[in-house]
């Protein structure tokens, strides 16, 4: 039985008795409102209204109250007596109204009836009111005991839900479940204390008198022990229900959060650099710039001004490091609070990074952060701001990985949901946000600064954003006077102060004679450096390393003149400084380095430097803890050697309470991978490896290593790969990102070469079907049922691989290729991957394989139609689009429109769809419906003999379409006994 209902029905029984009881009392009390508010006078009017709203109220807990139960129907019962004596006084209200008009006023409610009814009927309705509410008492203390458990268990996962995501929510919940604990304390004592009482009332109950005037004879409304009963459970009820209706909201509210988060969200902030101590201070000093016709006044911007700050500055000039300084310092909270006012100041921020992954470098993924850092902080405008979202999610402790990953799966319902932001109107928030490297977005410029520029015309929201001076901004937000700062220019003293604090702490712990004699390098560091904190990071690396091996002040000297003044010829003579017996390796990795898609995990470097057959003839062997500690230890010293610092590997970090990062390795900024992608530097790396070595291949086999030598946990759970959702956490599993990043890397390759890896393929292949087999009772059938209706070609396909999918389907029996072309579309609208040309190859094939192909292709396109169908109403616009296109797609190819699929034409399926309407019906599966069917009938599809064509020369409109259409849709919906069940028929 559902607690809430039960709960739900109690509550507006309670509030109904002690309304009324309080109303006909023979007090002379104040009169007290159902809204709690006390009157000197009783107003007849509002008594009326109080007591309508109370009854409807009542209606509507009858109405919800859906569950069976003895429990229930007692409660019912209980509610339609308290609905008839709310009739009752309702009416007697009106005749006052008439006999007194609306105007007067008595001092009691009792005093008024009086002039209405006898004294009798006035005590006969106070004694059942009176008895109800004893009768309610022992139905609470029941209740409560029955269901305060399940209740405060949901309250605990929610909590914890809402903790691990950082939601605002959590900290209030946590005093209201603290204020629920306390009042159950109040409640146990009192059942401890009176249970005599509470005993008389139960035995009653169990055994009413034959009169409800005798009951309320034995039971007085002077028995003061029952009434402080009464009072303190209906107090702990509605805590209770409250505590219900908020555990509600937070569960929606986390799953909505949990949607929008993605992997790695946060992970380029923590990568950053830290300021160095004391460096940037001076943004806090309000005139404090050593060019004041430069204009640097953030700190005024940001504590009286808005719109858009931009921060720009060479390459390496140290923006990101100073937007990382401003976003987390206390200070410029503290700037932007007096410009907030009294209002809630809420701050964001996004820092773009090009070598990260699709989010962390795309629109998309600015979209998607931003609101989630900001609906984190202010989680009541969550049903606002993502209002269909709202609607989607399901209030429960479960997850529903199919709806939560599909909430956000395109740009459009980012973007409406970012414009309800924008468009807000809430005088209690401030918006402040800080967004990094918008340079490094991978799609159009205009379009973040377009989303920005917009954010601003509301003025509760201002913006602090930087970039490399591009035109693009430069021409936007360059010629805003007192509303930009190029970094380059404003950081000499920062650059003097961190050399000569290294250098000096060096020359200290390497025992030099004269330690200042280092800092004598300093003004020549701050006059070559032209404000690029790179440049300067580089040199002071490699002076102190000429420190620590005991090089003098000259030979210091002399090693600072070789530095070349610019970025890129520094990266080359650093590289061509590299040991020579490391050039292979160093090669290798930089060149896997460029070719992935985001940083790699560390362990994945060593399998890269192994031969390229290891990882086909390794045994599936889970590795030793010790060994696999050990190996990243080794491996990060000899990345360090090997790149000589322009490969940096970042530590586990802990990014959110959905995701832990293993070590990855990555470039030490932004411009060591665009100078290693020039073509100087490509031909050089490539002439430094074997001519066989190809970088996608390469991290295929790493990944397939990885995947065979995986510890036993990550093994048990690698039934995730074959889920077919893109939930936002599904690459935190493991296996599933190693089997993802292969697949996309085999992928890579085809495209490249237009030839299929097949020894690799089928090792992988072996490799899940010999995990699957070793972990029957954990595996393939109960966890993964996907597995289980599909083939490993199928899984290649949804991944693109094209030329092996179809290498294996030659191989296969005929029968495994039935649902091939249902998987081969699936990123459509699974992972919004455009598949559309790389299924034409599949659909011709199967349609040359047989006799039956044609039968065989449409018997694998209606199933995602009546899929679409059973998802609405969380489908999406572009289903339908994606539908029509494939249809159209397979008409091309020459499948026959008239095929007949066990005696039912394809006409007479889509119109099964059409009128087979649901209890919800799902207006976006119609719409696909009709599209497909108007498609097939523009294609020569007949009914009854009759095309198209026929309808429109017989129709006296013109080819009016709802002619035909209303001729299928009758037809079908008379015939419908005898049209078999869809899936029956596929």
């Amino acid at each position: 039985m559902d607690p809430f209902s039960v709960i739900g029905l109690t509550s507006s029984i309670a509030q109904f008795l002690d309304f009324s009881i309080n109303l006909i009392s023979k007090s002379h009390k104040l009169y007290t409102s159902s809204a709690g508010l006390l009157q000197d006078n009783v107003d007849l009017v509002k008594v009326s209204q109080d007591l309508q709203e109370l009854s409807r109220t009542l209606g509507l807990s009858l109405s919800d109250a859906t569950c069976q139960s003895d429990r229930m129907a007692s409660l019912q019962k209980m509610a339609l007596s308290c609905e008839d004596a709310a009739t009752e006084l309702i009416q007697a209200v009106e005749k006052l109204q008439l006999s007194d008009g609306p105007g007067r006023r008595w001092r009691t409610f009792r005093k008024a009836l009086k002039s209405l009814w006898d004294k009798q009927k006035i005590a006969e309705l106070e004694k059942r009111l009176d008895w109800f509410r004893k009768e309610l008492t022992i139905d609470v203390v029941v209740d409560v005991r029955n269901h305060q458990l399940q209740i405060f268990q949901g309250l605990q996962q929610v909590l914890v839900a809402a903790d691990r995501l950082g939601n605002e929510q959590a900290s209030s919940l946590k005093h209201l479940i603290a204020e629920l604990q306390s009042q159950r304390r109040l409640v146990e004592d009192l059942v401890t204390r009176s249970p005599q009482s509470l005993s008389d009332i139960s035995q009653l109950q169990a055994n009413p008198p034959e009169s409800s005037l005798a009951c309320c004879d034995d039971i007085t409304s002077d028995d003061e022990d029952t009434a402080t009963s009464y009072h303190v459970f209906g107090n702990y009820l509605s805590k209770l229900i409250a505590a219900s209706a908020r555990s509600v909201e937070m569960q929606k509210s986390h799953k909505v959060l949990r949607s929008l988060y993605f992997t790695k969200l946060g992970a380029r902030h923590a990568d950053v650099p830290e300021a160095h101590e004391n460096t940037f201070e001076w943004v806090f000093e309000v005139n404090k710039c050593k060019d004041p016709g430069l204009g640097v006044k953030l700190v005024e911007w940001m504590q009286f001004e808005d719109g858009i700050f931009w921060i720009s500055g060479k390459p390496g000039s140290g923006k990101s490091t100073f937007m990382k300084f401003l976003y987390n310092h206390e200070k410029t909270r503290q700037a932007l609070q007096a410009w907030a006012g009294s209002s809630k100041l809420v701050t964001a921020a996004h820092f773009f990074w090009s070598t990260g992954n699709e989010n962390q470098k795309s629109q998309k993924g600015l979209l998607r952060s931003l609101l989630f850092e900001i609906l984190r902080q202010a989680p009541e405008l969550i049903p606002a701001v993502c209002s269909w979202q709202w609607e989607a999610v399901k209030p429960s402790s479960h997850e529903d990985p199919y709806t939560e990953g599909h909430l956000w799966d395109s740009l459009q319902p980012l973007a409406a949901a970012f414009r309800k932001l924008r468009d807000l109107s809430n005088p209690k928030l401030k918006f402040c946000i800080f967004v990094d490297g918008m340079d490094e977005n991978q799609g159009d410029h205009q379009d973040i600064i377009d989303i920005l520029s917009a954010l601003t015309q509301n003025p509760a929201f201002k913006v602090c954003a930087s970039s490399r001076p591009l035109n693009i901004f430069e021409n936007t937000f360059g010629k805003v006077s007192g509303r930009k700062l190029y970094m380059h220019l404003v950081t000499e003293d920062d650059i003097r102060l961190y050399a000569k604090a290294k250098l000096e702490a060096c020359a200290a712990s390497a025992s030099v004679d004269d330690p200042s004699q280092a800092t004598l390098l300093v003004d020549q560091i701050v006059a070559k450096s032209q404000g690029v904190f790179l440049w300067v990071f580089l040199v002071v690396r490699s002076l102190r390393e000429g420190i620590i091996n005991g090089d003098d002040f000259e030979m210091l000297d002399t090693r600072l003149q070789t530095f070349p003044p610019d970025l890129e010829p520094f990266f080359k003579q650093i590289i061509q400084s590299v040991d020579p017996i490391y050039s292979h390796s160093m090669a290798k990795s930089f060149l896997c380095a460029l070719e992935a898609t985001e940083p790699l995990e560390l362990l994945l470097y060593y399998h890269i430097q192994q031969k390229p057959q290891n990882a086909i003839t390794m045994r599936i062997e889970s590795c030793d803890a010790t060994w696999s500690r050990r190996e990243c230890h080794r491996m990060r010293r000899q990345i360090n050697a090997i790149s000589r610092g322009l490969l940096e590997v970042s530590d586990s970090l802990h990014l959110t309470g959905l995701e832990e990062r293993t070590p990855e390795v990555n470039f030490l900024h932004r411009t060591v991978r665009d100078f290693l992608w020039t073509n100087e530097m490509q031909s050089i790396l490539k002439d430094s490896v074997e001519p066989s070595f190809k970088a996608s291949p390469a991290l295929c086999r790493a990944c397939l290593a990885l995947m065979k030598s995986a510890p036993e946990s990550v093994h048990d759970d690698y039934s995730v790969l074959f889920q077919f959702s893109q939930h936002g956490n599904r690459s935190a599993n493991s296996f599933a990102r190693w089997l993802d990043h292969l697949l996309y890397y085999a992928n890579l390759h085809e495209l490249k070469t237009g030839t299929a890896d097949t020894e690799l393929m089928d090792n992988v292949q072996r490799t899940l079907e010999t995990l699957a087999l070793r972990r029957p009772n954990r595996g393939v059938a109960r966890n993964c049922p996907i597995i289980a209706r599909h083939t490993f070609v199928e899984l290649v396909t949804v991944h693109g691989l094209k030329n092996y999918a179809l290498e294996r389907m030659k191989m296969e029996d005929r029968t495994s290729r039935v649902s091939v072309l249902t998987v081969a579309v699936y990123p459509a609208w699974i992972f919004d991957e455009g598949t559309a040309d790389q299924i034409d190859d599949l659909i011709t094939y199967l349609i040359k394989s047989g006799r039956d192909g044609a039968i065989r292709i449409w018997k694998a396109f209606f199933p995602l139609l009546l899929d679409l169908y059973a998802r609405a109403p969380n489908g999406r616009f572009k289903d339908r689009d994606n539908i029509v296109s494939l249809c159209d797609r397979i008409l091309e190819r020459g499948c026959d429109p008239n095929a007949e699929i066990h005696g039912q034409t394809l006409v007479e399926i889509c119109a099964k769809a059409l009128v087979s309407t649901p209890l919800r019906p799902a207006a976006l599966a119609k719409r696909a419906a009709f599209a497909t069917l108007r498609k097939l009938m523009h294609n020569g599809a007949l009914l009854d003999g009759k095309s198209y064509v026929d309808f429109q020369t017989e129709s006296m409109t013109g080819a009016k379409e709802p002619d035909w259409l209303e001729y299928v849709l009758e037809r079908a919906d008379s015939n419908m006994n005898m049209i078999k069940p869809v899936e029956v028929l596929l």
